[in-house]
């Protein structure tokens, strides 16, 4: 028994040492912040020069490999205190859901003044018939979650 909190107390603490990592890839009052992989697009539009840090989480905060499971990108807007996970996939829809959903529990802890979390997955290849799957529709409604196909563009 012993040994078991040992062991996961040292897992909650290289967790909370990744968490504390979050090096931005860019940052500052830029008027937009552009996240590309798999030939899609999230365009973080910054007309009022808001202060945003833009962290890559896969590969950058969490290093190359398949646990955990992580989305692809976050941007923290600092002004507002609103973070933007965000995941650009081919086509795996639950997938990306996982990610998405991982990121959050390990990182938004972390950073717990950034009350507002909007989720993004933005797919290079839209399969109708996934999206349109009673889980993922609930999934969207219980997160005000947006699924687009290719580019989406939000205003920070």
């Amino acid at each position: 028994m012993r040994s078991a909190i040992i062991l996961l107390s040292c897992l909650i603490v290289r967790r909370v040492r990744h968490k504390m990592e979050l090096k931005p890839c860019q940052e500052g009052r830029h008027r937009r912040f552009v996240s590309r992989e798999n030939h899609c697009e999230h365009i973080g539009d910054n007309p009022e020069e808001k202060y945003i840090r833009q962290i890559k989480v896969d590969g950058d905060v969490f290093p190359p490999g398949k646990e955990p499971k992580r989305c692809d990108y976050l941007l923290l807007n600092d002004t507002d205190k609103v973070s933007y996970y965000i995941e650009l996939k081919g086509s795996d829809i639950r997938t990306a859901i996982e990610q998405i959903d991982s990121t959050v529990s390990l990182i938004a802890p972390a950073i717990k003044d950034y009350t507002v979390i909007f989720r993004r997955i933005i797919l290079h290849k839209v399969r109708p018939h996934e999206i349109q799957d009673s889980s993922v529709i609930k999934w969207k409604r219980r997160h005000k979650a947006v699924i687009v196909s290719r580019q989406h563009t939000d205003i920070l």
